[in-house]
């Protein structure tokens, strides 16, 4: 395994003086971000087999000062660039549940369109910052990434303390990055061994990962559900977790990949992410809106990053979740309110307040009243009940929050649900009147969060 040269952390430059992506929320106290580069030679793959090239890129790390307030596992995610720029996705979803619970969070731009490869890459962003990156191509992404991996431990970037105490890295990545993760896991992982575990999330490739190798937790929006006529089975080293409600990429998602642009491009003076009004599940919006899908798959997202920390810690893998419900010609099927039937279901669609719609729509469902043109794609859309059903499946708001209550323990039981997601859904319900259209604000949510 070639060992790449580590420097950093990164400083300076002539935009913000921060990483580029450096994060939207404000780290909890005890946590630290840093940047730094790293490079060497890179092993081909594909058409690149069985040559070498220079490279240099760089990694975000996000860990505890203290090594007592570390877990000892280690999240490496596979940046997204689909949008022509490196994209933190896990760490956009699951933040609070990565520090909260003492993980360490690496970002690593392993393609070459978010290192040198658009105009809006890091090297073109801050050639001071990143004067010294440059990226080969995508078939040796997925040694770059190998090598990330390897980087972890180097002095530079975790002192021993920390380093000693890491017993496990886990791989993730989202979309594209998930595709990407396939080709490792099926043709790189039994060469390098690196990854004790891996959670993809949001692909199709889903049906061509090997499934024999090391734990691996697969989550899916009903976006990518829609598309695969059989859902795969679980397997001793396989989960899958099909979700019903959110699309490929919900309102929450879009905000914060919107903040994080708008503060890079402005030199940090406009843009910061604000998760309080970003994680509402639609509960404050007036009765009968439409607007981007609100499914909060931060709570799915961080469930199962906890699902495969305690799976590799203990050995025992999450209980399995069954498929979305499909009719004979294995299309998804829908209650009476448009929300889907089956899968891995949160409280807020068993005790519905709106309709969550994702990709395929139930049969004689028109959006164009409340989305131009029908469904964005990839985004959906969520609309909340008017008065009259909202009415009609509730007496008042204490019967729709008794209602709420009695579903979430179950959710909790079976690892659906975080203990501190419960009691943010709960927060965020009981400062909400669903009889009344005129939004309420919730208090804010307490600081912190749970120990595994």
């Amino acid at each position: 395994m070639p060992a790449p040269e580590v420097l950093g952390p990164l400083m300076g430059g002539i935009r913000t003086g921060e990483p580029w992506g450096t994060t939207m929320v404000p780290l909890i106290e005890g946590y630290v971000e840093e940047e730094f580069s790293f490079g060497g030679l890179a092993r081909g793959h594909g058409d690149a087999a069985d040559t070498e090239s220079a490279y240099r890129t760089r990694m975000t790390v996000r860990r505890p000062v203290d090594p007592d307030d570390f877990n000892g596992t280690v999240v490496l995610d596979w940046n997204n660039v689909t949008l022509q720029f490196d994209i933190e996705s896990t760490w956009a979803a699951a933040n609070d549940v990565l520090m909260g619970r003492g993980f360490i969070y690496v970002g690593v731009s392993a393609q070459k369109q978010g290192v040198d490869g658009a105009p809006t890459s890091l090297y073109f962003w801050d050639p001071v910052r990143y004067a010294d990156l440059m990226h080969p191509g995508d078939d040796y992404s997925f040694d770059i990434f190998s090598q990330a991996a390897q980087a972890v431990f180097d002095p530079i970037v975790m002192p021993a303390e920390i380093r000693d105490r890491i017993e496990r890295v886990v791989a993730t990545g989202s979309s594209q990055s998930a595709g990407r993760l396939t080709t490792y896991i099926n043709e790189v992982h039994e060469r390098d061994r690196m990854f004790d575990g891996y959670m993809p999330q949001i692909s199709g490739s889903v049906l061509d990962t090997r499934k024999d190798l090391v734990p691996i937790l697969w989550i899916n929006s009903q976006d990518e559900a829609a598309g695969i006529v059989e859902a795969p089975a679980d397997e001793p080293l396989f989960r899958y977790w099909e979700v019903a409600g959110p699309p490929h990429t919900t309102n929450a998602g879009e905000q914060y990949y919107t903040s994080m642009a708008i503060y890079a491009n402005s030199n940090g003076v406009h843009g910061r992410y604000d998760p309080e009004v970003a994680g509402q599940y639609g509960e404050l919006d007036p009765q009968g809106s439409c607007n981007r899908n609100r499914y909060p798959v931060r709570y799915v997202w961080s469930s199962g990053i906890v699902a495969l920390h305690k799976w590799l810690v203990s050995g025992q893998a999450p209980g399995s979740v069954p498929p979305l419900a499909r009719d004979e010609a294995g299309d998804l099927t829908f209650d009476e309110h448009g929300n889907a039937l089956g899968g891995f279901r949160l409280p807020i669609v068993d005790v519905p307040i709106g309709a969550y719609f994702a990709g395929q729509l139930p049969v004689g469902t028109s959006l164009t009243h409340c989305t131009p043109g029908g469904l964005v794609p990839l985004v959906g859309t969520s609309q909340t009940f008017d008065p009259a059903r909202m009415m009609g499946l509730y007496e008042s708001h204490d019967d729709y929050l008794a209602q709420l209550e009695a579903v979430i323990p179950e959710a909790v039981d079976s690892g659906r649900l975080l203990p501190e997601h419960a009691e943010d859904l709960l927060r965020r319900a009981r400062g909400s009147d669903i009889t009344n259209p005129v939004p309420r604000v919730p208090p804010p949510p307490p600081a912190g969060g749970d120990p595994v």
